[in-house]
């Protein structure tokens, strides 16, 4: 499935943090098809998303 828009919400690093978190941002930033939009304290988004 796609889907035109995705946001993540609360993007940070003390929520997603584990192998299985990474698994859930792969899938959701590869389901965006044109805008997608990622929620994070400021300089606190999850390093996850540098892999993703």
């Amino acid at each position: 499935m796609e889907f035109d828009e995705v946001i993540i919400p609360f993007a940070n690093a003390d929520i997603y943090k584990s192998k299985f978190d990474k698994g859930l941002l792969y899938i959701a930033v590869t389901r965006a098809m044109h805008k997608l939009t990622v929620l994070h304290k400021k300089n606190e988004l999850t390093p996850l998303m540098k892999d993703v």
